[in-house]
């Protein structure tokens, strides 16, 4: 893992496949596997697989909103089950395309 750059510059790195570590609001760290990072009408997505959650199954992932407006940037939990679905179907269509 890279600790030279935030999640946000490593999720928008072409080259970078290293795991990132999100915080949560308490402060707790988890570490993710990047999947994909997905455009979908003008807005940026990404889906991240934590490396270290027993309950949940070994496809699962989770969608998050990439803000770039700030210096900072933001990475967002996607809470909506419309765009979460929206952004799976298009990252399985692109899946697709490239077999």
């Amino acid at each position: 893992m890279s600790d030279n750059k935030n999640p946000l510059e490593m999720i928008l790195d072409e080259d970078c496949n290293d795991n990132i570590v999100l915080f949560d609001e308490d402060g707790e760290s988890t570490e993710f596997e990047q999947i994909a990072v997905i455009p979908l009408d003008g807005k940026l997505y990404c889906i991240l697989r934590p490396i270290d959650m027993p309950e949940l199954d070994e496809d699962e992932a989770f969608v998050f909103s990439i803000t770039e407006d700030d210096e900072e940037g933001a990475i967002d939990l996607v809470e909506d089950d419309d765009i979460v679905e929206e952004v799976f179907e298009l990252y399985y269509t692109l899946l697709d395309d490239e077999e």
